[in-house]
C-alpha cells in the first residue's frame, strides 16, 4: 500500500512538472490551470496522509486516498480523455491494494463505488469535448499514454505481488497455529490420559488393595467369633461391593486390558459389560502408539455411551477397525434414531471425540440424519516413521 502512494506522489509530481511546461508553453488557458491545481492537490494529500501513516489508520489511510484519486480521474477525465486508460489504471491499482484489506461486510460497497467511478469518469471523457486535448502535439499524447499505462502495468505487478506474499505470510501463519494447536490438544489429552494411568494405578495398588486386606482380616474375626458370623458376612459382602465399584472405576480411568492386550480385547471386554449389545470387528490390527489407542478407545466408549442414552436399549453398536495403507480406519455406528445435526448440534460427547481423534493427527466425520443412526469414521495415520500412530510390538 505505501508503495502505491509512494509512486502516485512520484508519478504525479513528474506530470505536474510536464504540466507546467504544457501550461507556459502550448495550453496558455485557465484549463490548464484547472488540470495543474486537481495534480497538485493531489500531491498534497498524498504527502499529508503519508506523514501522518501509522499502522493504525492504515486502512483507513487507504480508503481515503481511494476516493481522493477517484475524485481526481473525475476531474481529469474530460480535460485529458486520451489519457483515460492511465487513469483507470490510477483509480483500479489502489483498489486492487486496498480491497484484501476491507471488513467483508463492507467490500462490496467498496468495490460498487470504484465502479461508479469509472463509469461517471469514462462517460465524461467519451461525451465532453476536450478543451487541452487538440492543443497537445500526438507525439506527447502517445508518449503520456505510453509511459503512464507502462509504469501504472508495473505498479499493479507490484500489488499482485504484495498481496500474494501478504497471503503466503497468511496461510504460513495459519499453518503454525494449526499445527501449535494441534500439538497443545495432544499435550493436553497425553497429560490427561497419563492421569487417568496414575489414578488407575493408585485405586489398584491403594484402595484396592486394603479392602481386600480388610476383607481377609473380617474373615478371620468370624472365623475367630462364630456367633459375629452372620454380622462379619454382611459387612464382607459390602466391602466386596465396594471392590467391584472400585474397579469399575478404575477400569473407566484406564483400562489395564488396553495397555497390555491391545483395543480388540480391551473393546471386546467393554462390549460385554455394556447394556446394549455391542459388536466389535477388530481382527487384523496390530499394537499402536498408546496415544493412538487410548484415543480409539475411549472415541468407541463415548459412543457407546451416546448409544446406551439415545439409541434406546434395543440399539446395536457395530465397531470397525481395520488396517490400510498405514492408517487405522474406525468406523462405529449404531441404528438408533440418529438427529439432525443442524438442529441438535454437536454435543459434548461428539466433542470429545473430535478433540481425542484430532490429538493423533486425524478428523472425525459424524454422518447422520433423523432415522438412519449415527456413523462416526477416521483414518489415523499409524505409519511406521516415527509418527504419532507408529504400531508397536
Amino acid at each position: 500500500m505505501r508503495l502505491q502512494f509512494r509512486f502516485n506522489q512520484i508519478y504525479a509530481l513528474v506530470v505536474l512538472v510536464f504540466g507546467t511546461v504544457l501550461a507556459f508553453t502550448i495550453v496558455d488557458t485557465w484549463w490548464s490551470l484547472l488540470f495543474l491545481g486537481a495534480l497538485a492537490a493531489d500531491v498534497v494529500l498524498v504527502q499529508v496522509f503519508l506523514a501522518r501513516l501509522t499502522a493504525d489508520n492504515f486502512v483507513t489511510t487507504g480508503i481515503v486516498l481511494t476516493a481522493a484519486l477517484w475524485v481526481l480521474g473525475i476531474v481529469l477525465a474530460p480535460l485529458v480523455p486520451f489519457a483515460l486508460p492511465i487513469l483507470i489504471f490510477m483509480l483500479l491499482v489502489p483498489m486492487q491494494g486496498v480491497a484484501p484489506l476491507v471488513d467483508p461486510h463492507e467490500i462490496g460497497w467498496f468495490i460498487g463505488a470504484c465502479a461508479l467511478a469509472i463509469a461517471v469518469m469514462t462517460a465524461l471523457a467519451v461525451f465532453l469535448e476536450s478543451p487541452i486535448q487538440e492543443q497537445l502535439p500526438s507525439w506527447m499524447r502517445n508518449t503520456i499514454l505510453i509511459v503512464g499505462v507502462g509504469a501504472f502495468a508495473f505498479v499493479a505487478g507490484e500489488v499482485v505481488r504484495d498481496t500474494h506474499a501478504r497471503h503466503v505470510a497468511g496461510v504460513e501463519r495459519l499453518v503454525d497455529s494449526n499445527t501449535a494447536l494441534r500439538s497443545s490438544r495432544s499435550r493436553l489429552v497425553g497429560v490427561a490420559d497419563a492421569e487417568r494411568r496414575r489414578l488407575e494405578r493408585d485405586l489398584h495398588d491403594g484402595a484396592q488393595q486394603r479392602l481386600t486386606a480388610l476383607t481377609i482380616r473380617l474373615r478371620l474375626l468370624a472365623a475367630k467369633h462364630p456367633d459375629a458370623a452372620d454380622g462379619v458376612d454382611e459387612l464382607i459382602d459390602e466391602v466386596q461391593l465396594a471392590i467391584d465399584d472400585l474397579r469399575a472405576v478404575a477400569h473407566g480411568l484406564y483400562p489395564p486390558l488396553l495397555e497390555r492386550r491391545g483395543l480388540g480385547e480391551a473393546l471386546g471386554a467393554t462390549a460385554r459389560r455394556s447394556p446394549i449389545d455391542v459388536v466389535v470387528n477388530a481382527d487384523g490390527i496390530g499394537r499402536y502408539d498408546e496415544s493412538v489407542e487410548t484415543a480409539v478407545y475411549f472415541s468407541c466408549l463415548e459412543a457407546i455411551t451416546n448409544a446406551t442414552k439415545y439409541a434406546g436399549a434395543d440399539a446395536t453398536v457395530t465397531i470397525d477397525l481395520t488396517e490400510a495403507e498405514e492408517h487405522l480406519q474406525v468406523q462405529i455406528a449404531d441404528d438408533g434414531p440418529g438427529f439432525d445435526p443442524e438442529v441438535v448440534g454437536e454435543g459434548s460427547g461428539l466433542r470429545n471425540m473430535t478433540d481425542r481423534i484430532a490429538a493423533v493427527d486425524a478428523d472425525l466425520r459424524i454422518d447422520t440424519s433423523p432415522g438412519n443412526g449415527v456413523r462416526v469414521t477416521a483414518s489415523i495415520p499409524v505409519s511406521t516413521d516415527g509418527g504419532a500412530g507408529t504400531p508397536t510390538a
